[in-house]
Formats: C-alpha cells, structure tokens, sequence
C-alpha cells in the first residue's frame, strides 16, 4: 500500500472520527 493512501486512510479515519464524536455530544447536549 503506497503511503500516500495509508496517510489519506487515517485522515479520513480521524475525519470520520471527530465527525461522529460531536455529534454525539450535540446529542449529549
């Protein structure tokens, strides 16, 4: 796997991540 995929993975992964964590507070909140 070429690492500019790998690196595009993560930033998608940590993306994806950020995304469903403030939702999750909006609910929260």
């Amino acid at each position: 796997m070429p690492m500019d995929d790998l690196g595009a993975n993560i930033n998608l992964r940590i993306t994806c991540n950020f995304g469903v964590t403030q939702s999750h507070r909006q609910s929260i909140l």
